[in-house]
């Protein structure tokens, strides 16, 4: 275990160097990991995850399994405000720890269902979970696979 722990530090200290100081936070480095295959700058900091060439905002979500499902947190009318201002959205499956598809939807078909959530539940914070399925049926398409 301890050279495991020397390996993590190691690594902790490359991706300062680098510039990265938070990559193991939240798994940070899947996102990385995702915008380098998809050719996107990263965004080590709020807001936005990524950035396509000309700088169009990029949101990046994940699962571990086929099985699991997408989660956006904290849903208010400001919260969805501020997705509205990232247009390209990509879920990222990754099996067994390695990346395997990334399918991409622009925000403009998941806001009905943000909108929906907090016009049922005006007082609360709201949540919204999406299964590969629901999102293949409302147009993700696969943009990479290994």
């Amino acid at each position: 275990m301890e050279g495991l722990i020397r390996d993590i530090n190691n690594l902790k200290s490359q991706a300062r160097e680098l510039g990265l100081h938070n990559l193991f936070y939240n798994e940070q480095y899947k996102e990385l990991e995702i915008a380098l295959a998809l050719g996107h700058r990263y965004n080590e900091g709020q807001g936005a995850d990524a950035f396509w060439n000309n700088g169009e905002k990029c949101e990046y979500k994940s699962i571990s399994k086929r099985t699991s499902a997408f989660q956006f947190h904290w849903l208010s009318p400001d919260k969805i405000n501020k997705i509205r201002e990232i247009p390209h959205n990509y879920f990222a499956v990754y099996e067994n720890d390695k990346l395997k598809e990334i399918f991409y939807l622009h925000v403009n078909e998941l806001i009905p269902y943000f909108e929906t959530v907090v016009n049922n539940n005006p007082d609360s914070w709201g949540h919204k979970s999406f299964s590969l399925r629901a999102l293949q049926d409302m147009g993700a398409e696969s943009v990479y696979r290994c």
